[in-house]
């Protein structure tokens, strides 16, 4: 059985990619030890790298890979528990990452809970309107969701 820390990391990781994979114009894919998905959006919401696992040696190498395979986009790196290499923190500084967020994990069995009393409804987004609403929130956060680069 995997440790909560597994669990809350597969949890977060999921969550980030989730919307982008069913965008037509962005899909998931691994690039050199990085779970990434890229879009023509001008946003780091729908542009966003996972840092798998990357040998410590080659981490500035492969991180400089990642800036070019985005360019011009900005783009998200999301660093978890178990990937995080030891004392990166001066390459990331040094290549202009700042640090903007973190995610805390939490994790709820759904089989033994129950949502509605939790969260209340919880829906999946089906058709434009929907989609549109759901944009307009996250302009909120970010105004670039809806500008294309191309």
């Amino acid at each position: 059985m995997k440790n909560l820390i597994d669990k809350c990391e597969e949890t977060i990781r999921a969550k980030f990619f989730c919307i982008p994979n069913l965008l037509e114009n962005c899909k998931v894919e691994e690039f050199d030890g990085f779970q990434v998905t890229k879009s023509p959006y001008l946003t780091s919401m729908f542009n966003i790298s996972w840092l798998n696992k990357v040998n410590p040696i080659y981490l500035e190498s492969s991180l400089k890979k990642l800036i070019n395979y985005f360019s011009p986009n900005p783009f998200s790196l999301w660093l978890g528990p178990n990937s995080f290499p030891l004392d990166c923190n001066d390459i990331l500084t040094t290549l202009g990452f700042t640090q903007e967020a973190n995610e805390t994990g939490m994790i709820i069995d759904l089989n033994y809970s129950n949502i509605r009393e939790c969260f209340g409804d919880v829906n999946k987004v089906t058709d434009i309107s929907e989609v549109i609403y759901f944009i307009e929130v996250l302009e909120s956060y970010d105004s670039f969701v809806r500008v294309s680069s191309q």
